[in-house]
């Protein structure tokens, strides 16, 4: 594993035992409060050295560049200054974890979250996961617009960008990909979807989401596969069948009780 993504791992562990009802009672409330401790210790705070002293705001993926609160000149001489950064996918899975350790998020320096954000949104409503990447899509925009649902605090995104980004990117057939003229897909489609959710605009969104909700339902065979044509997989079981509760597909009749 690398120490990068370590505390995207930690947020799936805590979050998986949250969802079965066992975190309490696998993970003593000692050890819960060393793993808030241990998360915060990942939080990166404005530069006073920046120009953008909110750039690289959040929290950071693993404690791969030493601890925290160490001077700017500390950081030169050990050269990793450069490569202590928060992402935005770090950031999400952090306040996630929280959240199922039952941290009421005080800690979090919202100031500098929101500020970070505001940084990594493009032109086009998306997000990237640190500046200077030219990665960006709708997983990182879902992570933005989720880690603002959190804290409550909108301050760091264009509400109105994000929303022509996701209605850009559906097609014919319901579905929705990462950029106009790709490939309906399953994750891709969550993450439209649970957007316009974390957003309030899903009520508003209802009558162009039948035909999502019809291709959701689709991809169904012996599980959900992600795309047309594709194998069944548990991961798209997932991000199919969200899409699906979240739209509340149930509701509309789409789905069958029991």
């Amino acid at each position: 594993m690398s120490v990068l993504t370590r505390l995207t791992l930690a947020s799936f562990a805590l979050c998986g035992l949250a969802c079965l009802g066992a975190l309490e009672s696998r993970v003593p409330s000692e050890r819960r409060q060393r793993f808030i401790d241990w998360i915060y210790q990942q939080q990166i705070g404005p530069s006073e050295d920046s120009e953008h002293p909110y750039a690289y705001c959040g929290f950071r993926g693993g404690p791969f560049a030493g601890p925290t609160g160490l001077t700017s000149m500390m950081m030169m001489m050990t050269m990793v200054q450069p490569y202590n950064r928060a992402n935005i996918a770090a950031t999400f899975g952090a306040l996630t974890a929280l959240l199922a350790l039952g941290d009421d998020l005080s800690r979090v320096d919202r100031a500098a979250v929101t500020g970070g954000l505001r940084a990594l949104q493009q032109a086009d409503g998306r997000f990237a996961p640190m500046p200077g990447v030219t990665e960006a899509d709708m997983r990182l925009t879902y992570c933005a617009v989720a880690v603002s649902y959190m804290l409550d605090d909108w301050s760091g995104i264009d509400r109105e960008r994000v929303l022509a980004y996701i209605w850009s990117n559906r097609h014919y057939d319901g579905g929705f990909s990462s950029a106009p003229g790709e490939e309906s897909h399953g994750g891709f489609t969550f993450c439209a979807v649970a957007i316009l959710y974390l957003l309030g605009a899903l009520d508003t969104a209802d009558p162009r989401l039948a035909s999502t909700k019809q291709w959701a339902l689709a991809r169904l065979s012996a599980g959900y596969q992600g795309r047309v044509n594709k194998p069944v997989d548990t991961c798209y079981s997932f991000w199919v069948g969200a899409t699906l509760k979240v739209s509340q597909a149930r509701r509309h009749g789409w789905i069958a009780c029991g």
